[in-house]
């Protein structure tokens, strides 16, 4: 895994271009936020208490039980030559104790507790993930509209000049007056929800307060040679991970199981004594555990084959669903390029705003044009939004 990582570098890939703005990709996204969500996340943080109290009553199991002690004092009647005391301390031996079976199954628990916080760990940094990807989305909508809109409120000195000379009628004039009121309502609703998207976020990094300028997509490379990579990130996916760890256990508990119906024994020491005699001496004891552990085997290596079973599933399923995200990707890729080509720089909505200056263009053709040209670079936006939507399933996988 660590080779892993030292490919997985942070030289960011230039596979989207901001159309409006020409903006650069930089080198920091909302992945640098990680470790801080992990230190300051209220779910995080209450699922490691959980792993730890679970590690200890894990490790509450693997000690002998304790010794007995039994001290006892009987007095006899008038006839009894005298009273008698006695003493005796024993201590039961189990098997599966003192092989280290009970030992060697805590930790395969401890270590599937610890692969079940990591996949909630994952699934929490991939919602966490998902408010950063469409606060930058709804961030590329507004700037858009903010844009359009200040240029369209820069022509609405000069209409009111051209209505009033009768050069712009009225139907043209309530149409661009219109345009305007409707960006600057687009833009406050986006804002809300934006507004909202932080509060999330803010509340998933502990009430703390983020560095929007962190709020950045991800351009992370995809790997060229898919199938290699997915076969040297599969046993590190936490799901996968949880898996293994259940077979582990279900092993462990089905040894345990077979440990069970050997005797167990116990030992100890034993002293009877009077006025007239002491005796005293040894103790040894067999119990035989035949009905106790009836059926215990083979459910339990039924419980095994259940873990097995589970983990074969989950592997084909995973390969199965992360094949498709990724020519999914691909091919939504392919056609965010041709979208590319498509789509014209800023500069055409500002040379068509000369153009209506000049009166080349009426009003409404304008507006008309305008709304063709952010039409489409809603949908390019869209496209970028569900690509990284996309990519944040697949490449999160292969973070520790």
């Amino acid at each position: 895994m660590s080779e892993l990582k030292m490919k997985r570098n942070k030289l960011t890939l230039l596979v989207f271009t901001l159309y409006l703005v020409g903006m650069g990709v930089e080198a920091q996204s909302y992945v640098d936020l990680y470790p801080i969500v992990e230190a300051n996340n209220y779910q995080l943080s209450i699922l490691k208490q959980e792993v730890k109290a679970s590690s200890l009553e894990n490790r509450s199991t693997i000690n002998l039980p304790d010794p007995q002690v039994n001290l006892s004092y009987m007095w006899g009647d008038e006839n009894a030559p005298s009273d008698k005391r006695m003493l005796s301390v024993s201590q039961d031996f189990d098997l599966t104790t003192i092989s280290g079976a009970r030992r060697r199954l805590a930790k395969s628990k401890e270590a599937s507790s610890e692969a079940y916080y990591r996949v909630e760990k994952q699934a929490i940094l991939e919602k966490f993930s998902q408010n950063c990807i469409k606060w930058r989305y709804l961030t590329k909508q507004i700037e858009q509209r903010n844009t359009t809109a200040t240029i369209l409120s820069q022509l609405a000195e000069s209409n009111q000049k051209r209505y009033a000379s009768g050069e712009l009628n009225i139907l043209e004039f309530n149409k661009f007056q219109f345009s305007i009121a409707e960006f600057n309502t687009q833009i406050r609703l986006l804002e809300l929800e934006r507004e909202n998207l932080y509060q999330q976020l803010c509340y998933s990094n502990g009430g703390i307060l983020i560095d929007t300028t962190l709020l950045q997509y991800d351009f992370t490379p995809m790997p060229v040679d898919f199938a290699t990579w997915l076969d040297s990130i599969l046993v590190y996916i936490p799901e996968m991970r949880y898996y293994q760890q259940n077979k582990e256990v279900s092993s462990r508990e089905e040894k345990l199981a077979q440990l069970s119906w050997l005797p167990h024994l116990s030992a100890g020491y034993q002293s009877e004594i009077t006025d007239i005699e002491a005796m005293r001496g040894g103790t040894i004891g067999v119990s035989l555990p035949l009905w106790a552990n009836k059926n215990k085997v083979q459910s339990q290596r039924a419980n095994s084959k259940i873990a097995d079973l589970r983990y074969e599933e989950a592997q084909f399923r995973i390969k199965s669903e992360l094949s498709m995200l990724y020519e999914q990707i691909v091919a939504m890729e392919e056609l965010l390029s041709e979208y590319q080509n498509s789509i014209h720089s800023f500069s055409v909505l500002e040379h068509e705003a000369k153009a209506y200056r000049l009166g080349a263009l009426s009003a409404l053709d304008y507006l008309e044009s305008t709304m063709r040209y952010i039409a489409l670079y809603d949908d390019v936006l869209e496209l970028e939004y569900l690509i990284q939507m996309k990519k944040l399933s697949l490449m999160i996988l292969g973070r520790e």
